[in-house]
């Protein structure tokens, strides 16, 4: 079963559009579980290897291929073209 998870802290602009994106592709595909990871202090942000708000990682990976970063703290991230569309989405997740 593929996990796929979200990772975010309270307050975060993108969250829901990011949680969206992985209900929808989880009601195309059952068999996906969904984690929602929120994060909030240092401890939990160098324990998950926190990429910053939101992060979608598909069976622990980063769905954008980024690595975890070498200095850790809770901020937004920013995604230079937005987050993806669903079409878009579901490619990514189908290439990891």
């Amino acid at each position: 079963m593929p996990k796929i998870e979200v990772q975010y802290f309270e307050g975060c602009l993108h969250v829901a559009q990011a949680v969206q994106l992985v209900e929808r592709y989880r009601e195309e595909f059952h068999n996906v579980e969904l984690i929602l990871t929120q994060v909030e202090s240092d401890y939990e942000v160098a324990r998950v290897g926190f990429r910053d708000s939101p992060t979608i990682l598909v069976n622990g990976k980063d769905l954008f291929g980024d690595p975890i970063p070498d200095e850790l703290h809770l901020a937004c991230r920013f995604y230079p073209n937005g987050l993806p569309d669903y079409e878009q989405f579901n490619r990514m997740v189908m290439n990891l």
